[in-house]
């Protein structure tokens, strides 16, 4: 089975041929619980390599200590367990899957850690059900950047602003290239910091990509905040608009929120690469 999924550090998104789908990153330490509430349908206990521990909404509720892991690149092992958690939900027995990383770190070196981590076979109970699934083929695409590859677009340069809950890449392509001189990844996202204005956010975003990037660029913005900042964005970039991918679900095509474009980008990125 291929899957796209993006192992943000506030949820994981998933892309597959049967359409889009979310949990909580939030991982956290199993313990006994004498009064056992119920959260969600994103509740989960697992177990993976002897390590026992509560996920999604339930480690958020009843963790003591909660870990959501930021930074610039995903070679750790939080990351590890949120994808296994991915793949025993929405996966198969044999995989192939597209996962990101951050534009900064973008490098063969963290990219082979990655691969290294996930690739083999894998063992792990969530809720009880163990399953027992191998990973056959992992690629790393680059954050942001990857959407232009979930686009049907001729526009002949593409500015992707990806404003993630740790970090913000931004991205240009042209005529299908990466441009990494006007392409980088800010060490800060919508939930990595004590200050929550989001305008001042924003501020930082245009001050940093404009030293390269022009006004009259077209610029899309993904992430979990795109059409919240839409607006503030597109007063400095008058092109710019929240991206909308579009997909397939139950044989009927839509259109994905923004905080599912890099998913259903290495979803697409797999198809080219697995599908041949």
């Amino acid at each position: 089975m291929i899957l796209g999924i993006d192992s943000g550090s506030s949820a994981v998104k998933v892309a597959t041929e049967q359409g889009v789908s979310s949990f909580p990153s939030c991982l956290g330490e199993w313990r006994e619980r004498n009064l056992s509430s119920t959260f969600g349908k994103d509740d989960m206990e697992f177990e993976y390599q002897g390590e026992k521990g509560f996920a999604g909404t339930l480690a958020k509720y009843e963790s003591e200590f909660l870990r959501q892991m930021m930074g610039s690149t995903k070679a750790h092992e939080d990351a590890k367990i949120r994808t296994l958690i991915a793949v025993h939900r929405y996966g198969g027995p044999q995989n192939e899957i597209v996962v990101g990383q951050p534009i900064i770190q973008h490098n063969d070196h963290e990219k082979q850690k990655i691969k290294d981590m996930l690739r083999g076979q894998h063992t792990i109970t969530v809720n009880g059900v163990t399953k027992t699934f191998n990973i056959n083929r992992v690629e790393v695409a680059a954050e942001g950047g990857a959407v232009y590859w979930a686009l049907n677009t001729k526009a002949p340069l593409i500015r992707i602003i990806d404003i993630g809950s740790g970090t913000v890449n931004y991205a240009t392509i042209e005529a299908g290239r990466y441009i990494d001189k006007d392409s980088s990844s800010l060490e800060y996202g919508a939930e990595s910091t004590k200050s929550q204005n989001v305008n001042s956010m924003v501020e930082s975003i245009i001050a940093q990509t404009s030293k390269k990037w022009r006004k009259e660029d077209v610029v899309l913005i993904a992430g979990g905040m795109a059409e919240e900042v839409q607006n503030l964005v597109s007063s400095y970039y008058k092109e710019a608009k929240a991206i909308k991918v579009p997909y397939v679900e139950n044989g009927q095509i839509d259109f994905a929120h923004p905080v599912y474009a890099n998913a259903l980008a290495f979803l697409n990125i797999a198809r080219g690469l697995y599908c041949v």
